[in-house]
């Protein structure tokens, strides 16, 4: 009963619901190591708690960022190759 009580005030307060927080926190530290870090697309779901990397590839990303990790890692590493070739 406590638990209901708490996500349905949660979700009337922010508009979202506890998961949805949680999956926006997990992608949002992802989309950030992604960015700055070397870190395989592996270690960096589990670093922001998916166990299961393929479901972290294929599911929470795309809800919130509307690309897949893999295409958002790749797209990264294309614009840093293309800034670092002008530099030289």
């Amino acid at each position: 009963m406590i638990h209901g009580h708490l996500c349905r005030c949660y979700k009337k307060e922010t508009g979202m619901t506890i998961t949805e927080y949680l999956a926006n926190l997990r992608c949002t530290e992802a989309s950030r190591l992604l960015k700055e870090s070397a870190y395989p697309i592996e270690e960096i779901a589990a670093y922001v708690g998916y166990l299961d990397n393929n479901y972290f590839v294929k599911v929470p990303f795309p809800l919130s960022f509307k690309t897949k990790s893999r295409q958002y890692a790749l797209s990264r590493l294309i614009q840093i190759d293309f800034i670092l070739s002008e530099e030289f």
